[in-house]
């Protein structure tokens, strides 16, 4: 036993801890739920002392690589193919050579073959994390067939499984009430420092050509069925009856695209909107808003929405399970719809409008149900 510097130092023990070594598997680079999430997570601890590894199954780069690569992890582009026995070979080999203490994968039950590459490679800790609450194709005979396997891979080889809320774990497993100690809900993380805006409404519309007495109704979300944007337009054509200054905001990948722009033309709302596609500054965008709307068939856990209650915007919101898990019941009635339901939507929003009932804020409730410190600090203790 040796003193140096105020340390004491024990040769008989490995005093200089070797770093954790974690490898995350998502879905690609462009900006999507996964890749936010995990992008916001490795923002939130670039200070991390573990050594990273995001392996992008789709082999390309996209909108959010330069992000990634800010930030001090290793990006790799391999992928894992639903029946390919080289890639899967290869993606042994890696999990192999680089030895990894956790593999975290994103993408659900396409996980399931990269937890059995990494038993066989022998990694302890290995993750699927679900953030999906439906399943992102159609359902064939074969399609489920092999779904069903792959579920069945992922229950037998993960140690953890993981998602952001009760009703994905339902979707995806049987008995979902009474899961044992290898199934864990982990809420998204917002930091709120990063919603904190220098901007006034008025100040936030003036940067964005938005006129000052505008009624502003706005979503964020990327141009995708499960978003329901037709549903939006269907009601926005009629609102623009009523409202005569109301105005729309869109924002999110492929809302500032032709096909996107048509529909709204389609609709007769084209002047009335603001196309504003893949934005940085999300919270000047939401300041600009009175009315945030989400009307969404599926989710998972819509960050897009917690956001828009965290910066104390009033919104109305689908009826579906995985949203009425992260609002008080008591609300349900107030602000959320079927989100197929055109007239009850135009006349829930009138209502807002003209403020027929007291304004729910959420605002308090949010920002401690989804805080970053809290919520990461949790996933972050299970790599």
């Amino acid at each position: 036993m040796i003193e140096r510097r105020g340390y004491r130092l024990n040769h008989s023990d490995d005093h200089i801890k070797k770093k954790e070594k974690v490898c995350f598997l998502i879905p690609g680079m462009d900006a999507g739920g996964i890749e936010n999430y995990l992008l916001r997570f490795l923002q939130f601890h670039d200070d991390r002392n573990w050594s990273c590894t995001v392996i992008a199954r789709n082999e390309k780069t996209g909108d959010l690589t330069k992000e990634y690569e800010k930030l001090n992890v290793k990006i790799r582009y391999q992928g894992v193919g639903y029946a390919n026995p080289i890639k899967w070979y290869k993606l042994y080999q890696h999990f192999k050579s680089e030895s990894y203490d956790t593999i975290c994968d994103f993408n659900g039950n396409f996980g399931g073959i990269p937890m059995v590459l990494g038993k066989l490679a022998g990694i302890t800790n290995r993750i699927v994390f679900y953030r999906r609450s439906s399943r992102a194709y159609e359902l064939t005979v074969l399609r489920v067939f092999y779904d069903n396997c792959l579920n069945k891979l992922v229950s037998t080889f993960s140690t953890k499984i993981l998602s952001n809320s009760q009703h994905a774990l339902n979707v995806f497993f049987e008995n979902g009430a009474t899961y044992n100690g290898q199934f864990k809900i982990i809420p998204n993380g917002i930091n709120l420092e990063s919603f904190r805006t220098k901007y006034s409404k008025e100040e936030a519309r003036q940067k964005m050509d938005i006129q000052l007495n505008a009624y502003v109704l706005g979503h964020v979300g990327r141009f995708d069925p499960a978003k329901n944007h037709k549903m939006i337009f269907a009601v926005a054509a009629e609102l623009t009856k009523v409202i005569p200054n109301i105005r729309f905001i869109f924002c999110g990948k492929g809302t500032d695209g032709d096909e996107f722009i048509e529909a709204t033309q389609t609709y007769g709302i084209k002047d009335r909107c603001h196309f504003l596609g893949l934005q940085d500054d999300i919270p000047m965008v939401l300041k600009t808003m009175d009315l945030f709307y989400f009307p969404s068939v599926t989710e998972g856990q819509p960050n897009a929405l917690i956001e828009a209650m965290i910066m104390g915007i009033p919104i109305l919101a689908s009826q579906i399970p995985s949203i009425c898990e992260i609002i008080p019941e008591k609300f349900h009635d107030d602000i959320l719809i079927d989100p197929n339901d055109v007239s009850a939507s135009v006349k829930k929003i009138m209502d807002i409008y003209t403020m027929r009932f007291e304004q729910v804020s959420l605002e308090e409730f949010m920002k401690r149900k989804f805080n970053a410190n809290k919520n990461f600090k949790l996933f972050e203790n299970e790599l």
